[in-house]
């Protein structure tokens, strides 16, 4: 056996030392697909099937389902210390939780819906404090909350509704909820596609906004759907939000209430159909819809 030379062996030491420190390289982790518990067996991981999910606090994995309907039955909060480990729901597949544990996505992932996702979590959470910098994406999938609090998107976080997709939830919260953390709340876009906030009373109109720069808005472009029942303060919606392609965003008394952004009209038109609405107003039987532009 030759001997190695002294020269290499603090050199081996080292590179020994720094492969025990490195993190673990991201797997691709599939869902086997059919129905079954987040927890069974049925990943497939790096291309070995029948695995169980690897440990997503120490390990930054792309993890997708896209066949069969995935219940995570929680062992601890989903999302919670994951990093920069990935999640997408996408074509068939599913993902559903009727526990109240909260969802927690910290670190810098995103979750990305294109398919189906419900979630009974009393909250879900894009970011913990103003180093995160999470992210919500949904890309022509549906997105139902039930959970009795909120959606937060903290700062230095992100959401987007776009492709088409859908967002249900009770209240929506941007910002940092005077934690101090800072930093000017980010928008959250509805692009193409539906936001539904469910309670309009909370916090007055459904949108809770608060950091040190409170910024964000709700931003619907002119694809986008933005609807809420139960309001209780339409007027306040004027500084929460906004539009970015020169549309009008109305409000509609129907008893479910509800934003929608539409072309603006002419000078003339808005006049003359202020004229007729007012005339409406006055002979508008009970029940009927009216509305007012903000």
């Amino acid at each position: 056996m030759i001997p190695l030379k002294p020269a290499l062996t603090p050199f081996l030491a080292l590179t020994c030392l720094l492969l025990t420190l490195a993190p673990c390289r991201a797997a691709t982790v599939v869902w086997g697909g059919g129905d079954g518990l987040w927890s069974d067996a049925n990943w497939v991981v790096d291309g070995v099937a029948g695995q169980t999910l690897p440990d997503q606090t120490t390990n930054d994995d792309d993890i997708t389902i896209t066949g069969g309907t995935v219940t995570y039955t929680p062992g601890g909060d989903l999302g919670f210390n994951w990093g920069a480990t990935d999640l997408t729901v996408a074509g068939d597949g599913g993902l559903n939780q009727t526990a109240t544990n909260w969802w927690r996505f910290n670190g810098s992932g995103t979750l990305t819906v294109s398919g189906t996702v419900t979630t009974n979590a009393s909250n879900v959470e894009f970011g913990l404090n103003g180093s995160d910098s999470a992210n919500l994406l949904i890309d022509g999938g549906t997105l139902l909350h039930t959970g009795s609090g909120e959606m937060k998107v903290r700062t230095g976080n992100t959401g987007e509704i776009t492709g088409g997709g859908t967002l249900t939830t009770r209240f929506l919260s941007l910002g940092d909820f005077g934690d101090g953390a800072g930093g000017t709340v980010t928008d959250f876009n509805v692009t193409n596609g539906i936001l539904n906030l469910t309670d309009g009373s909370v916090s007055l109109n459904g949108i809770f906004i608060s950091g040190s720069n409170p910024d964000g808005r709700v931003v619907v472009a002119d694809g986008g759907v933005f609807n809420v029942g139960n309001w209780t303060n339409p007027s306040s919606y004027a500084s929460k939000v906004t539009d970015d392609t020169g549309s009008v965003l109305t409000l509609y008394e129907d008893g479910d209430g509800g934003l929608t952004s539409v072309p603006e009209p002419s000078a003339a038109t808005l006049v003359g159909g202020l004229v007729v609405l007012g005339l409406l107003a006055r002979r508008r039987p009970a029940g009927r819809v009216s509305r007012r532009r903000l």
